[in-house]
């Protein structure tokens, strides 16, 4: 697999971290209610059963540093719980560790201090580009093998899941098509067979990844904590410990298998 040249990734905002106790005297308030995770009664029983055992892990914090509370798990998802979660479109269930949402919410307070935001970190410190790089434009050219639009990171703050999952972010310099159909504002089915095509030319076909431990999503446009720079999840299941050096060596910071 012909790879391009790694790029190094430079942060300059240094992340410190607070308890939930001192994140709740600022006003924030711990909850722990799941009603806010509650999914509608026409999920089929088996679905509302493992729904039930996973929102029964669950409890949030309402910080004022974001419009919608912050969700925390106490035990890590699952690889079983991950492939039920994205093949059942119940993304609104996925939540971070109590540490990592502490970290989470430290970062939001550092940039707000700062009079800085997500937007402009990511684009000016992780991805590297520069505002004018972003397309507005909804286009299904986003994996076009002559172009250097597409960037793999680390998540930089992870959902929960068990050591041997690691998160990866598909970053796009133009914005992936959406179904007008979609009320959820979900992508177009040619914008996800082009992902899906992607997905087997980097990971599965480029890594030697078995398909069966790779999942990925695009998360709807309420859940999104970054609008404005289209980009896809990617959770792939390590079990031999292989591919972790493999995904640093070839694929973060640079663009994967391009296509079109």
């Amino acid at each position: 697999m012909t790879q391009s040249r790694k790029s190094t990734i430079n942060s300059s905002i240094i992340i410190d971290t607070t308890s939930i106790d001192e994140i709740e005297e600022r006003g924030c308030g711990l909850s722990s209610s799941s009603s806010y995770l509650n999914t509608p009664p026409t999920t089929p029983d088996l679905k509302r059963s493992i729904l039930d055992i996973i929102n029964s892990e669950i409890s949030y914090i309402q910080s004022p540093l974001m419009p919608n509370p912050s969700k925390i798990k106490v035990q890590p998802f699952t690889w079983d719980q991950i492939e039920f979660i994205v093949g059942s479109n119940q993304l609104q269930v996925l939540a971070r560790s109590k540490s990592e949402t502490k970290r989470y919410l430290q970062f939001k307070q550092d940039l707000k201090e700062s009079n800085s935001n997500i937007l402009d970190y990511l684009l000016h410190h992780e991805l590297q580009w520069k505002d004018e790089d972003i397309n507005n434009k909804e286009t299904n050219k986003i994996f076009n093998m002559h172009t250097n639009d597409v960037k793999i990171l680390y998540n930089k703050f992870p959902y929960y899941f068990e050591p041997n999952v690691y998160h990866l972010c598909i970053w796009s310099k133009n914005r992936m098509e959406v179904d007008i159909n979609s009320e959820e504002g979900d992508i177009t089915d040619d914008m996800k067979n082009l992902i899906e095509t992607y997905i087997n030319l980097t990971f599965v076909k480029g890594l030697n990844i078995p398909k069966e431990n790779i999942v990925w999503f695009k998360n709807w446009g309420n859940l999104q904590s970054v609008k404005d720079i289209s980009h896809i999840h990617v959770l792939i299941k390590d079990d031999d410990g292989r591919v972790k050096p493999l995904i640093d060596q070839y694929l973060i910071g640079n663009t994967g298998v391009l296509f079109q």
